[in-house]
């Protein structure tokens, strides 16, 4: 497991009260880097004051489309109810990873 995996597994973990795997709708959110991270934290904050669950993922469309694109067709699946992503220069990576 890479360290930005790691952080990201914690910060789910402490999130979620260990609980990763969503059972009732939740609010995904994407980052294209772990450097993201900082400007995210925010939106954490809010999430927890509304108590609204939620899930953050690192994942790259430009080094893992697929990853992405899977994550975001799973999304669904496993409740997500709405995404805030935050991905910086691959924008149009991204929108082609997702237009699939």
């Amino acid at each position: 497991m890479s360290c930005s995996a790691a952080i990201i597994a914690v910060v789910c973990r402490i999130i979620n009260n260990g609980n990763i795997l969503m059972k009732k709708p939740f609010v995904a959110i994407l980052m294209g880097s772990d450097s993201d991270l900082p400007v995210m934290e925010a939106s954490f904050e809010i999430l927890r004051k509304f108590e609204i669950p939620f899930e953050v993922k690192v994942t790259s469309a430009h080094r893992t489309p697929e990853a992405t694109h899977n994550f975001v067709t799973d999304a669904d699946d496993r409740g997500c109810a709405a995404f805030i992503c935050i991905c910086n220069k691959v924008v149009r990576r991204f929108r082609s990873t997702m237009s699939r």
